[in-house]
Parts: C-alpha cells; structure tokens; sequence
C-alpha cells in the first residue's frame, strides 16, 4: 500500500491564494452588511448576534448553508456538517485550518476554543469536505449578491479594495469554485489514496 502523507496540503499558491481571496471576501462581507438598501446577510437568512453589552469583539453571523451551520466574523469563519459536533475553523488572512467545538458564542479570535490540526486521515477528509462547501457556497453568495444587486454594486466595492484586487465580479466567483474544486480533488484523491 503506498505511503500516506496524513497533512493538510496544498501547493503554496493555492495557499496564497485563499488567503488573500477569505481577506477580500470578508471585506466584502463588510460592505454588504452596509449596504444602502439594509444588511444583505441578514436578508440572506443569517442571524445576527452581537456581543453582549460592554464586550468588545466581532459580531457574529450564523446561518444553516450546505447541510452544515457556517459561522462568520470580521476575523473568521466556522463551518461544521449537521452531524458532527466539531466544525473547521479558517482565519481570515491565512490557510491555516483548524477543528474545534463551539458550545457558545464568541466574539473574538482569543475566545476560541482549543483547535487542533487535522491530523487523521478522518479529520483531514472532513476539513477538505467542509472547506469544499464553505468555497462554493462563498461562489453561490457572489452570484446571488450580483442578481440581487448588479455587477456594478459588487465592481463598485471591488474598486474600494486598497489592496491587489480582482477587477471583475465574476472573476471571484470562478475564483472561489476553483478553490472548491481543489478542496474537492484533494478529498478525492486522499479517499481513493486509503481505499
């Protein structure tokens, strides 16, 4: 049976890449929840909650996406599937995935929980499965944003971006199915790896 890498891997420019795509998209996110016309993920069916009175931190949005509860921050997202108790937790400007349970709310990236590495061949799976869903629904959020609002809201936002930035709305959303189509290919190939 062929030697397996039990590691969490991606060529480094994918790393980059999702890195700086998760920076841009939670700024979008920002500019959304400011939106003229109201807050877009609250429209999108999330929940708001906002940390309790005389904490500081990061409100938190939740909604139920992809057979799974996706979490967002200013700093983050966590995402686990319906039956499991442990979710996938991303930093916003790094590819650094980690597992961790979250009972409660928090409000700042200080508040979590031990987090862990993927390490087994179980978790590792897991972690490119919930990252492939958390990707394409991130393409399915841009596609619905530019019908609701039109390419010119999001280009808009785009030209806002201080940073290297992509020019053209559709070009994120591409971007994103292409990060969960990787995710997808590396579950793919680890299970037929260990079959």
């Amino acid at each position: 049976m062929p030697q397996v890498s039990l590691r969490l891997s991606l060529p480094d420019p994918s790393h980059k890449e999702i890195a700086w795509m998760l920076d841009l998209q939670f700024w979008l996110f920002g500019c959304d929840i400011k939106h003229p016309q109201g807050n877009l993920l609250i429209e999108l069916g999330f929940e708001r909650i906002r940390p309790p009175e005389g904490i500081s931190g990061s409100t938190q949005y939740q909604a139920r996406i992809a057979d799974g509860v996706l979490k967002l921050w200013g700093f983050g997202f966590w995402y686990k599937t319906i039956n499991d108790s442990q979710g996938v937790f991303l930093r916003r400007h790094e590819f650094d995935p980690r597992l961790c349970t979250l009972s409660k709310p928090i409000w700042r990236v200080e508040d979590l929980p031990p987090a862990q590495f993927p390490a087994t061949v179980a978790q590792i799976a897991y972690t490119w499965e919930c990252l492939s869903r958390v990707f394409d629904w991130f393409a399915d959020y841009e596609k619905e944003i530019l019908q609701r609002c039109g390419e010119n809201y999001r280009r808009n936002c785009l030209i806002q971006w201080t940073k290297p930035r992509v020019d053209q709305p559709q070009e994120l959303l591409e971007t994103w199915r292409k990060c969960a189509r990787e995710c997808a290919l590396s579950l793919s190939t680890l299970r037929s790896v260990v079959s």
